[in-house]
């Protein structure tokens, strides 16, 4: 969430993910900071021109926890776990992945990791993980 009454209209909404990188070059570009060299990508534009689209996937990545309760999806190893505009891919450690469609299914409790209708989808999602 950001307050900047100047620059930032009330009620503006970014409707698509973003990262915390894109988050700092916003500010940077509020503040009207030179920001290169500073990863993101400035939100600004979603407000100034609506319709305007807001780049890329996502990539977060979770280290395997100590001490972790074993319902914990971290507690048997890493996690990294890539989001686009549609869908959120998760693979831990030892290889288990898992996909969600979070726009039609926000609980993900149906893993379409074997759906052939989203195979390329997935082929995306895994390029470019460790």
């Amino acid at each position: 969430m950001m307050r900047y009454p100047v620059a930032v209209p009330a009620g503006s909404r970014i409707q698509t993910v973003v990262s915390l990188k894109d988050v700092a070059a916003t500010i940077l570009d509020l503040a009207k900071v030179n920001n290169s060299g500073i990863p993101g990508a400035s939100l600004a534009a979603t407000w100034q021109q609506p319709g305007a689209a807001v780049r890329g996937d996502v990539i977060a990545e979770l280290s395997k926890g100590l001490n972790s309760p074993p319902a914990s999806r971290n507690s048997r190893s890493n996690v990294v776990a890539r989001l686009d505009g549609r869908f959120h891919y998760i693979r831990d450690g030892n290889g288990q992945e898992e996909l969600y469609d979070f726009r039609a299914d926000p609980q993900e409790l149906r893993n379409l990791i074997s759906s052939p209708e989203i195979q390329a989808d997935l082929l995306r999602l895994r390029a470019g993980l460790r």
